[in-house]
């Protein structure tokens, strides 16, 4: 629904997708603008190959992939996208750990990859923060970038934290903590109720939520260097 938002103020907006677009959510889009939808099929290095084509003819197209699938295309993120600084938007779903899916689904490597090439990436946890930051993305934010989001409905937890639209948020509790957990996506659900069991231990804990995952947002490693020990959490290797 955002991304069509986008394109109807925006007609240089084009969605590519690789055999999966009612997965990725982009059945509405292609509906509404059928000329600036792409189905690849089962063939990701195309869909990004081609994304990076468009986007040096002034397009700006958003390539919705799962996390597991997007691997294939690692050669053309690298030499098709990243090498020459093109405008391309990676929307990663099934980021993270995907339950139900199988072992082939799980979205564990694309932090990694990505920012070992260099690429930004954001993980929104919830809706409001998913839609503020694809349109950052989207409208103000240059070259190659990534947004990752996991799968399924928001949980209530997440939900209730609404977007600052700070790339992080420190979560504090009332007491004077030493100790802080360290997260973003919907992983954070993790740490908040880590952090509450720990509290009915009588252990003042705070929570730092990240969107901006790499690279890290200034003044993030300042704030926590404020803390006698931080703990990090996240689905990935």
């Amino acid at each position: 629904k955002e991304l069509c938002a986008l394109a109807e103020k925006d007609n240089r907006i084009c969605a590519i997708t690789a055999a999966m677009p009612s997965g990725t959510g982009l059945t509405r889009f292609a509906e509404k603008f059928p000329e600036r939808f792409f189905d690849v099929g089962i063939a990701e290095e195309h869909a990004i190959g081609m994304a990076a084509g468009m986007a040096a003819q002034g397009l700006v197209p958003v390539a919705a992939i799962y996390s597991t699938f997007l691997q294939r295309a690692y050669d053309q993120m690298i030499h098709d996208v990243n090498l020459m600084h093109l405008d391309v938007l990676f929307a990663v779903d099934r980021a993270g750990l995907v339950p139900g899916d199988g072992e082939t689904h799980q979205g564990i490597y694309d932090t990694g990859y990505f920012s070992q090439i260099g690429i930004p990436v954001y993980s929104p946890c919830n809706y409001a923060e998913l839609e503020y930051w694809l349109e950052a993305l989207v409208k103000t934010m240059r070259g190659p970038r990534a947004i990752r989001y996991a799968r399924g409905e928001e949980k209530p937890a997440l939900a209730a934290l609404g977007c600052t639209g700070k790339p992080y948020d420190m979560l504090c509790g009332a007491d004077k903590a030493d100790t802080v957990l360290v997260s973003y996506g919907a992983e954070t659900e993790e740490i908040l109720a880590a952090a509450e069991l720990l509290r009915h231990q009588g252990m003042a804990v705070d929570c730092c939520k990240l969107v901006q995952v790499y690279p890290l947002p200034d003044g993030l490693c300042r704030q926590l260097s404020n803390y006698k020990t931080i703990l990090f959490a996240e689905e990935s290797v």
